[in-house]
């Protein structure tokens, strides 16, 4: 079997482990692809979690400009519905002022054929 060295850089001021001198190059291999492997996953979970955060933050700022719009909608549809209702009423005092007024007219029309059959 043959065998590669690698030369891997760490911070000055840590010390290995002593165990590490007993790896076979079968072992320092498995240690490297095991080892990588965990910290890309955890970069990988870090990178997630960030995002997710991100994505909750925004799901709960967007939350509060949602229930605003709600509240905003409810309050236009509570004035449209007032303003309905008063529209109503206005348009109803009206009728009856008409059907007062024709009522009334049709009182007049009667006195005037009256009159006008008197001097018939």
């Amino acid at each position: 079997m043959s065998l590669r060295t690698i030369n891997i850089t760490i911070p000055v001021d840590d010390v290995l482990p002593d165990i590490i001198s007993t790896f076979t190059p079968e072992e320092n291999l498995l240690m490297l692809k095991i080892g990588s492997s965990c910290l890309k996953e955890g970069r990988n979970a870090v990178a997630g979690l960030t995002q997710k955060e991100i994505y909750n933050k925004i799901k709960d700022e967007t939350k509060g400009e949602i229930q605003k719009l709600e509240l905003d909608l409810l309050v236009e549809k509570e004035l449209r519905t007032t303003i309905s209702d008063e529209m109503t009423k206005i348009y109803h005092k009206q009728i009856e002022q008409m059907e007062q007024q024709l009522v009334m007219l049709r009182k007049q029309i009667q006195i005037y054929e009256r009159d006008n059959n008197r001097y018939d």
